[in-house]
């Protein structure tokens, strides 16, 4: 599900995630809220856009389909997107301080 969104590192890293939380029986779940998403930059030629997005969504966490934790969360993240085919990838995807 992630080859049509992200790429490189972004992707192995998410890809590392989730087979690290299957091996151990983890699930985790997103319910979008909200997103503030500004373009900090796009480069002159296309071939890359930063993104800053201010997102806010509910996270579950399971063990085995048992609910451990539920959280709601504010989160900064920047994302680094590259042209591929018909449509933009995710290249880098990280966290930030808000």
């Amino acid at each position: 599900m992630l080859d049509p969104f992200f790429v490189g590192t972004a992707r192995d890293k998410l890809a590392a995630t989730i087979q690290q939380q299957r091996t151990l029986g983890f699930r985790t779940s997103y319910n979008d809220l909200s997103h503030d998403i500004q373009i900090v930059f796009y480069s002159p030629e296309g071939l890359s856009i930063q993104l800053i997005d201010n997102v806010e969504y509910d996270e579950e966490v399971f063990d085995h389909d048992k609910l451990l934790t539920k959280q709601r969360v504010h989160g900064r993240y920047i994302a680094i997107l590259t042209p591929a085919e018909a449509r933009w990838r995710v290249r880098l995807f990280q966290g930030a301080p808000q």
